[in-house]
């Protein structure tokens, strides 16, 4: 027999897995506008908060995935 996954669980494997391109999206922007701005400073304040988003989206992401996947099948 099949485990089936809740909706809750199916929809945050969708939110995991577009986390994990928009993390990805915003690195390569970061990398993109580092490259043609050069070292102007307030294209380097940008650039920081991208790279930041690029690697807290996913993060993000995998926290709630594994809520749903791990945390909430005891209390339900």
């Amino acid at each position: 027999m099949k485990d089936k996954k809740s909706l809750f669980e199916q929809v945050a494997a969708i939110i995991f897995g577009l986390s994990l391109v928009a993390g990805v999206g915003f690195l390569f922007f970061a990398a993109c506008a580092h490259a043609f701005s050069g070292s102007a400073a307030p294209y380097r304040a940008n650039t920081s908060m991208y790279i930041s988003l690029g690697l807290a989206v996913p993060l993000l992401g995998f926290i709630l995935f594994t809520i749903a996947s791990y945390g909430l099948r005891g209390a339900a």
